[in-house]
């Protein structure tokens, strides 16, 4: 679905109107990092919203923050600056650094313009933007420790395997004694041949990874993962925290329903399943349906959602139920990363004892097997 058909307007800014356009980086800056982060983004927020309640004109504290700044943040804001002086709105110069600025963080600041009240929408914004960037952090952290255990166990064993195991075999072969069985199987499984099949094998999964890339096959392979896998399930039911998050955010300041979760759909299209069911939500939101009843019919969603939201359609709080919604699921995500690395670290230390284990033993059985000759 094109976010723009639902929202009933189109937000794309031109290549040619972009204050940062390719002309004014040299050759030598185009690796440069375009953009803001997500950190980059709640610290320019944070420092905009605490300068403005200090009593700083928007365009002064625009200016400061950009001034003597050579970082991706001081570009950004001497960018915002120039926009600032030819005469547009703070929300539309967002909007041409599409970068830096997502649609749903640019509406919340043209609401906030248009109310007077632009520092008490990047105080909610900031506070939105440090509970997603939490939720993040910890999902990166809880992945650190597994990956640097199968980074470890993979340099070992490629060490042994390459580097001491053939000079070991080669030592033993000269003084004729015959490797055990457990070694001439780590020969076998360490020929040509055999790492020639290892990278035939690993091709599927190449072509895999290729078609999920295509515009058609893309989506239905997306959605196998999401469904079937629980890496799948876990990164949609990311995908729903945020965007309801988000969703919160924009009813609270006063965005109003369709386009807030127009925008909404945009922070989901990381996930076919949120995505598409945030586009049924949209059609049934037009033709004048309940936003309990909408959410009840997306299986995606927690089912305590539109129980929540049917209360809150009566009493006029959304926004309220939605956030409550999001500290619940962030509460059970964190759980969930909790149980899972408590479970996971130590099956990787058993699979990384045997397997260098094993590693070992056939490398210097030989050995053994020649002193005792």
């Amino acid at each position: 679905m094109d976010a723009a058909v639902v929202a009933g307007e189109d937000h794309r800014v031109p290549r040619n109107e972009n204050w940062l356009s390719k002309e004014k980086y040299s050759h030598v800056e185009w690796f440069r990092r375009k953009g803001l982060n997500s950190e980059e983004l709640l610290g320019l927020t944070v420092r905009l919203e605490t300068l403005l309640r200090c009593g700083m004109t928007l365009g002064s504290a625009v200016d400061a923050l950009g001034r003597g700044d050579e970082s991706v943040v001081g570009e950004t804001c001497r960018a915002l600056s120039a926009s600032l002086r030819v005469g547009h709105s703070f929300s539309k110069s967002m909007a041409r650094l599409p970068e830096s600025f997502p649609p749903e963080y640019y509406r919340v600041v043209e609401i906030g313009e248009a109310t007077g009240r632009l520092d008490s929408c990047l105080q909610r914004l900031a506070a939105t933007l440090e509970r997603q960037n939490r939720t993040m952090r910890a999902l990166k952290s809880a992945l650190v420790y597994p990956a640097f255990l199968l980074l470890s166990c993979a340099a070992m064993v490629f060490v042994i395997l390459f580097f001491v195991f053939p000079m070991i075999v080669k030592v033993t072969a000269d003084a004729g004694v015959e490797p055990p069985a457990l070694t001439r199987a780590l020969i076998f499984l360490t020929s040509p041949k055999m790492l020639l099949l290892l990278l035939l094998s690993a091709l599927p999964a190449v072509g895999l990874l290729v078609a999920s890339r295509h515009p058609v096959a893309g989506p239905h392979i997306q959605r196998l993962y999401e469904e079937y896998t629980p890496l799948g399930e876990f990164h949609a039911q990311t995908r729903v925290l945020i965007s309801i998050r988000q969703l919160a955010l924009m009813l609270e300041c006063g965005i109003p329903l369709l386009k807030a979760l127009n925008y909404a759909y945009l922070v989901g299209q990381e996930s076919i399943l949120v995505k598409e069911a945030y586009d049924r939500i949209c059609r049934e939101v037009r033709v004048g349906a309940l936003l309990g009843e909408c959410f009840s019919r997306q299986p995606v969603f927690p089912a305590f959602l539109s129980g929540m939201l049917s209360v809150s359609d009566e009493l006029g709080d959304t926004h309220r139920s939605l956030y409550r919604v999001a500290d619940l699921l962030e509460s059970n995500l964190n759980d969930r990363v909790t149980t899972v690395t408590a479970v996971l670290e130590p099956v990787l230390m058993a699979v990384m004892g045997v397997v260098i284990g094993t590693t070992m033993v056939a490398a210097f059985l030989p050995i053994y097997n020649l002193i005792q000759a």
